[in-house]
């Protein structure tokens, strides 16, 4: 394990969501102040707004690859194919190893229906579950960043 993968669990066990915890370790060395990435990165945690779709960890990974391999003509297709490959790397690494890259299927809980969420909390299915997968996002984007 990285020292990077383990920051990035500290800050969501601090609090921060998983797509936050994923992307905000990689804020400094993409040329982006962490205030600016925990902010974006906000609405893409629980699986998209807690909407239990595509997992945070793996949305943070994306969002991170893309700052570092989109060009700065978004409207140039090639400019913006780089990330478009390291986003399907990640999702094809991801799902090759759990079956699914979507949140309410690797957790186990629709966060949207709030007994669940509740439930989730009570047995603290995000730290037990949630913990790993951002340790794997966060150490897939250091060998795709390589």
């Amino acid at each position: 394990m990285s020292d990077r993968s383990e920051e990035s669990v500290r800050r969501f066990l601090k609090g921060y969501n998983c797509a936050q915890s994923a992307f905000s370790v990689f804020a400094p060395e993409l040329g982006m102040s962490e205030r600016d990435v925990v902010r974006i990165a906000a609405g893409f945690g629980g699986g998209l707004g807690r909407r239990g779709e595509a997992c945070g960890a793996v949305t943070g990974a994306i969002m991170a690859l893309s700052l570092r391999y989109s060009g700065e003509h978004p409207e140039v297709l090639s400019q913006r194919q780089a990330a478009y490959d390291k986003a399907a790397e990640v999702v094809k690494a991801f799902i090759d190893r759990h079956g699914t890259c979507r949140c309410r299927d690797l957790l186990g809980y629709n966060l949207s229906d709030l007994e669940e969420l509740k439930r989730a909390r009570e047995d603290r299915a995000f730290q037990k579950i949630c913990t790993m997968y951002i340790r794997e996002a966060v150490e897939l984007v250091e060998r795709l960043l390589q």
